[in-house]
Parts: C-alpha cells; sequence; structure tokens
C-alpha cells in the first residue's frame, strides 16, 4: 500500500513537472526566480525529473 501510494505520487508529481509552460510569462517568472535567488539552476525542472526517476522507497 504504501509503495503504491509512492509511486502515484511520484507520478503526479512527474507529470506536473513535465507540464509545458502555457505562456511565455511563466517560463520568464521560473527564470527570474533562479536570478533572484542568485541558484541560477536554469535546468532546475530537468535535474529535479532526473531527481524523482531515481527516488526509491529507502530514500524515504
Amino acid at each position: 500500500a504504501i509503495r503504491a501510494s509512492l509511486v502515484s505520487q511520484v507520478t503526479t508529481l512527474r507529470k506536473l513537472k513535465e507540464c509545458e509552460d502555457s505562456h511565455l510569462g511563466e517560463e520568464v517568472e521560473r527564470n527570474w526566480n533562479e536570478v533572484m535567488t542568485q541558484q541560477y539552476l536554469f535546468d532546475r525542472l530537468a535535474r529535479e525529473m532526473v531527481a524523482l526517476n531515481s527516488l526509491s522507497r529507502s530514500d524515504l
């Protein structure tokens, strides 16, 4: 039951992160946030997807 719940939550989160921006403003806002926080991870979504794909129950 826990595994199914984890798989479901990870799948849902992946789908949310895979959604393309509906307008240019979303991309601008995301990138501007990287500048404002001085983190400069403009590929943050791709990195998060890699992390989600490698997530396992033992990581929790």
